[in-house]
């Protein structure tokens, strides 16, 4: 026999390609309360960075300004990695 869960979900919906994409997954418990749930949602959302990607992909981002974000990510590594060092020694 099967036992019935339930499940909560992020889908993403692409336009261009038409197919869904599953991107979060929490299997719900037998009388598990709603607030651990939602707790253990909001935590698998967070880790896989999924509302931090929709806000980036909310509007259209040009190439160039693709360009220097990227640049200066590397350049706050490249600092962190400094500081750390120099703190080591």
């Amino acid at each position: 026999m099967v036992e019935a869960r339930q499940f909560w979900f992020i889908l993403l919906f692409c336009r261009t390609i038409k197919e869904v994409i599953i991107l979060a997954v929490v299997v719900v418990g037998e009388n598990e309360p709603f607030e651990k749930v939602l707790r253990r949602f909001k935590r698998v959302v967070e880790q896989e960075g999924i509302l931090t990607e929709v806000k980036r992909r909310e509007f259209y981002e040009k190439p160039s300004q693709k360009k220097k974000r990227k640049e200066r990510a590397m350049r706050k590594r490249l600092l962190k990695a400094l500081k750390k060092k120099k703190n080591m020694l």
